[in-house]
């Protein structure tokens, strides 16, 4: 069986038409409408301009939003480009476009991509603002070409040559066309959908179903990104850490996304939605759209089924049909374009939703009478670092978002530091009273310290812990003999199962970061320290410095990927994923140098400064350079530089933890800096009567309920949350059990 997937509203084009087949289907579902409630931040701003009988909002970068409107006819599209509102609307559509017209896909960097119609073919399309700056991309000996996608520079989409759809590379002119087919791999068809840097993401047809596909600009760089037990997939976007898209699993299309791998994929699919798919991507946010009752909801997403939110339910109520295919956000506000269908019209109207992103709040947990203060790791609701009593830190945690802490230093200590925290485990090092670093780790309390110091060290030693995954700890050791140096060292739980990771030749190294199955710091080699990968052996080192770099160091990891900085030769914030080559350089504008320190998805944090001042601000990112926001506004005046040293989410809150200093006392302050994550409303349990299942009990029980009657589970009648107990409640937990969305 050959399945069709969820497209885009006008893609693929139906012979001799814009529309796809899907939006004739969507339109006449459009009056199923399930009930509305508010949902408080978002509001939604309709760009349709007055008189047009149809338009979609299909790309979104900084102030530009692009698609396409129809003015009089459903046969001719003109291309658009708004700046937020209808009348800001400019037609880009050449003048001598042919009867169907133009249309634009995407924007980045100030360039359009679409599609043309010359006579009645479809050629791909490049522009650059205005009309006349249209470039015709169909390459020699194409029938039909469409370009989907952009960075700013190139431009991807499909040519179809030979009676074969190839997927295309241009940078600008159609002479610049490559051909990025991966004919070798047995695809028989492929078309680009998105480009980023230098990845590009799309589909091959394999044994006659598209599979998801990621490219760097060769055929042979083609790798197969269908996710296990998917019968096809697509790619339909990418941004700098993931590629967004949807794959057919069980019997339907799941929304999901990838970080570069088959196996990566993770699924967005919402659970009570019977469809659902990602069309666009944004510094961890996922937009598209998830059906419910047979009717297409638009949607954003943060990376896990449960945190979707139905952008609809900030519709006005004559609304029926909707989806998103762009998603862009600044450091204030989040931005989503797509469509609408207007039940009172008759016509889809383009659409851009928005919510403002919650401003930082600022806990100072500097406690009073002590001469110093850093936060250093944050996880699982805790804080660890160092606290300066008497002149010497002594490692640190706190419990709460306040200056209440935890002195962590045994009594043969007489100072130390808290490195890193996951559950229950913290790690990091005393100073004994009788001479040397120990390694060290806790279990929250003094009482609880374990010596991890390898037993060949003598009582002058060094041994420091800086991560930890619970079952084994990653740090550095002093080792002495015929060169003494600093090894970068593994341990399992005890001072026994030490292991000395220094390469051969290396004359120093650190293991600062980890996760399940490597280690990462950095390692010199002739007076240059080299960013460095262990996989549990000295034998298994990987040098990870980018080609170009003079020096370069890794210094926090999460699962996927790692983050520290390089030298060229000022040094560069940057995320790598596994291998020299994957370095994305994040350094922002109008700072001479940047680093980063820790990394939870997609936040990365760390600091920035300026050689002239060498005041530091500590910054968070989101996996791109332009999206670097300084943290240090919120500290006001009175601070002279900061950094921030660990990131970490929980359900509702991002928590940011480092220091500061304090011009006023003249000391080094823990500071944590907190923002609500972006969260979907409460979801509703529609299991009222606490029986274990969602059927007509549950019905029966809110019925008697709302009419008065006993309430033993004690639920809150009010199921819709419109204030008052009614018929409402009723039918929106009819609505709720028999498969529509959450009021």
């Amino acid at each position: 069986m050959n399945f069709t997937p969820p497209a885009r509203r006008v893609l693929p084009r139906c012979p001799g038409r814009g529309f796809a087949l899907a939006s004739l289907l969507a339109a006449c579902l459009g009056t199923l409408l399930a009930p509305r409630a508010a949902l408080a931040q978002w509001s939604a701003t309709v760009l349709a301009p007055p008189g047009t009988i149809g338009s979609q909002v299909d790309g979104i970068d900084g102030t530009d939003q692009v698609g396409y409107f129809f003015s009089t006819s459903i046969f001719s599209e003109h291309a658009a480009l708004w700046h937020g509102s209808a009348g800001s609307v400019v037609d880009l559509t050449p003048p001598s476009a042919g009867f169907f017209g133009a249309l634009i896909h995407r924007t980045a960097g100030g360039n359009q991509v679409g599609d043309v119609y010359v006579g009645s073919d479809q050629h791909a399309a490049s522009w650059h603002g205005t009309a006349a700056s249209w470039v015709d991309l169909n390459p020699a000996g194409a029938t039909s070409s469409s370009a989907l996608g952009t960075n700013g520079s190139q431009q991807v989409g499909f040519a179809v040559i030979g009676g074969v759809q190839n997927a295309s590379l241009w940078s600008g002119t159609a002479a610049s066309w490559i051909n990025l087919h991966p004919a070798s791999s047995g695809a028989t068809t492929s078309a680009l959908s998105a480009a980023y840097g230098t990845h590009q993401v799309g589909s091959a047809t394999i044994s006659g179903q598209p599979h998801a596909s990621l490219w760097t600009g060769t055929p042979e760089s083609w790798t197969d990104l269908n996710p296990a037990g998917a019968l096809l997939s697509t790619v339909t976007s990418i941004d700098a850490a993931e590629e967004g898209g949807y794959a057919y699993l069980g019997s339907t299309f799941h929304a999901g996304f990838w970080k570069g791998s088959a196996a990566s994929w993770i699924d967005l699919h919402p659970a009570t939605a019977s469809q659902s798919g990602v069309y666009a991507v944004f510094a961890g946010r996922q937009a598209g759209y998830a059906r419910f009752g047979g009717v297409d909801h638009a949607c954003v997403w943060t990376g896990a089924p449960a945190s979707y939110e139905d952008l609809s339910h900030a519709l006005a109520s004559n609304y029926g049909t909707s989806s998103a295919y762009a998603i862009w956000s600044d450091a204030t506000t989040i931005y989503v374009g797509g469509f609408a269908h207007n039940n009172t019209t008759g016509y889809d109207e383009a659409i851009i939703w928005s919510k403002p992103i919650p401003r930082w709040a600022v806990a100072y947990l500097h406690p009073a009478g002590t001469y110093g203060s850093k936060a250093l790791g944050v996880r699982d609701g805790k804080i660890v670092g160092q606290v300066s009593g008497l002149g010497s830190y002594e490692a640190a945690l706190w419990r709460q978002l306040d200056t209440n802490w935890v002195n962590l230093d045994p009594v043969i200590a007489f100072g130390g530091g808290a490195s890193a925290v996951l559950g229950e485990q913290k790690v990091g090092y005393i100073q004994a009273n009788s001479g040397g670093t120990r390694a060290s780790i806790w279990n929250g309390t003094a009482n609880s310290w374990v010596d991890l110091t390898p037993p060949m060290m003598n009582t002058s030693g060094e041994a420091y812990i800086y991560a930890t995954t619970g079952p084994q700890q990653a740090g550095t050791t002093y080792v002495t003999g015929p060169t003494n140096h600093y090894s970068a060292s593994l341990w399992s739980g005890t001072a026994a199962s030490w292991v000395n990771l220094n390469p051969a030749g290396a004359t120093y190294s650190e293991a600062l970061a980890m996760d399940a199955t490597h280690q990462y710091g950095d390692a010199a080699f002739n007076n240059h320290a080299r960013a460095s990968a262990w996989s549990g052996s000295a034998a298994s080192w990987t040098d990870l410095t980018p080609a170009s770099a003079t020096d370069a160091q890794i210094l926090g990891a999460d699962a996927l990927r790692q983050v520290g900085l390089a030298y060229f030769p000022a040094s560069h914030a940057g995320i790598w994923s596994g291998t020299a080559t994957s370095f994305v350089d994040v350094h922002p504008a109008n700072f001479t140098n940047s680093s980063l320190a820790a990394i939870d998805g997609d936040a990365q944090v760390g600091m920035v400064w300026n050689a002239a001042t060498t005041f530091s601000h500590a910054g968070i990112w989101n996996n791109t350079a332009a999206s670097f926001e300084d943290l240090s506004q919120y500290l006001g005046g009175d601070w002279r530089s900061s950094t921030a040293t660990g990131v970490w989410h929980d359900a509702t809150t991002i928590y940011v933890v480092g220091w500061g200093h304090d011009n006023v006392s003249n000391l080094d302050q823990a500071l944590v800096w907190t923002r609500p994550v972006d969260v979907a409303p409460p979801a509703c349990d529609p299991d009222v009567n606490q029986d274990g299942v969602a059927d007509q009990g549950d019905i029966d029980y809110l019925i008697d309920v709302v009419a008065g009657g006993s309430n033993p589970t004690g639920i809150d009648p009010d199921f819709n949350q419109d204030g008052v107990a009614d018929q409402g409640d009723i039918d929106a937990l009819v609505n709720v059990i028999a498969g529509g969305p959450c009021p």
